[in-house]
């Protein structure tokens, strides 16, 4: 089972601010720079200033400033460190991004498409020969079969493509291809046994304002205008998103984008793995339980048997008691005959059949039950 999250204490986060180094507690925490530097003012904590970093990363002891009472209102709550597993997965996603960065080449996204990708090929086609590069309503799911999953206007169809054609022949030297489900039409990314979705659309904004003094009701349509701005989106346990901008379009940004595709494609590889470990201790778990309540069951139904083997045999006891008392009384008064002993035996017979010790077979009880006659037809 999951381990429950224990924040930390505001002493314990205290003493770790001037004895641990500041990027140690961010990937102790999981947390940027700003929102742990905002936790510790929350926490009315005392921050080394940032020129005593390297001092502490070094291991000079440092006297920090007193720390002063909590006067909140409620119990202040310190961040939650990152567990193990979490801590792994991150390592491991860093690992895989450096080495990504190590090996992609800076990234180039020519005038014009140069040998595209079959893909990239297959979905010019059919896009220029509908004529419906946005995906509006109305378009046969035939037409666009086999296109990948790009919602751009007219205008922007051949840069989306350069760029889409730029970035899947980027990833495939990282081993990651691409593809196109049958089902939905959506752009797959594929690493192994890991699955992303690409997507490739551009931003829209309203056409013009409302009109003063006129009321928009259900079912009016918004007129819009394309930005021709474009947007990157990979998704998969996580989602990530690239925006164009001005200063930063798309064909600068590529290396950065393939790069951080690695890095989706690492951390849903490792979540996988922790989604399949902990379905197999919830299986287990859930064994354990099924056989814990199977063997109480088990130990109640005994207790019962045990129970009513005692009531049986307690009576059977006191039929063996009273036909003692009987035979007794018979013989010191003279008048034990053939129909006492008859009787003695009878209870004594009863009494063993009773006994769940003897278990003794009564003729009658046990016996095959009377027939119900029929009516006889000749």
């Amino acid at each position: 089972m999951l381990p429950i999250p224990t924040p930390t204490s505001r002493e314990a986060l205290y003493q770790e601010l001037w004895t641990r180094p500041i990027p140690e507690l961010l990937n102790r925490y999981g947390v940027c720079e700003l929102t742990f530097l905002t936790t510790c003012r929350r926490l009315h904590l005392p921050v080394p200033a940032r020129h005593l970093w390297p001092r502490i990363a070094a291991g000079e002891q440092l006297q920090p400033p007193p720390l002063g009472p909590w006067e909140g209102r409620r119990p202040p709550v310190g961040p939650i460190p990152l567990s193990d597993t979490e801590m792994a997965r991150r390592m491991a996603v860093k690992a895989a991004a450096a080495a990504a960065q190590e090996r992609q080449q800076p990234i180039t996204v020519p005038d014009r498409l140069l040998d595209p990708h079959p893909l990239v090929k297959a979905t010019a086609t059919a896009l220029r020969q509908t004529g419906n590069s946005d995906r509006a309503e109305g378009t046969p799911p035939d037409e666009l079969a086999g296109a990948l999953d790009i919602r751009v206007s007219r205008g922007c169809l051949d840069r989306a493509l350069r760029i889409t054609d730029t970035l899947l022949k980027a990833l495939a030297l990282h081993d990651i291809t691409a593809g196109i489900d049958p089902k939905t039409g959506s752009t797959r990314l594929h690493s192994g046994d890991i699955t992303l979705t690409l997507a490739i659309s551009e931003q829209i904004v309203a056409a013009a304002r409302r009109p003063p003094g006129r009321r928009t009701t259900v079912g009016d349509a918004v007129p819009v205008r394309p930005t021709a701005m474009l947007t990157i989106t990979v998704r998969g346990w996580v989602q990530r998103q690239w925006h164009d901008a001005t200063k930063t379009p798309l064909e600068r940004r590529l290396r950065g984008i393939v790069i951080g595709v690695v890095e989706l494609i690492e951390e849903q590889r490792h979540r996988q793995a922790e989604h399949q470990t902990r379905e197999s201790e919830m299986e287990a778990a859930q064994a354990r339980y099924q056989a814990a309540v199977r063997q109480r069951s088990e130990e109640a139904e005994r207790l019962r048997g045990l129970l009513r083997d005692a009531v049986r045999l307690e009576r059977a006891n006191r039929i063996r008691a009273l036909a003692a008392a009987v035979e007794a009384q018979a013989t010191a008064q003279g008048t034990l005959d053939d129909d006492k002993r008859n009787w003695l035996d009878w209870a004594r017979g009863k009494a063993d059949w009773i006994d769940p010790v003897t278990k003794a077979a009564d003729p009658v009880l046990d016996g095959p039950g009377p027939k119900r006659p029929t009516p006889w037809r000749g």
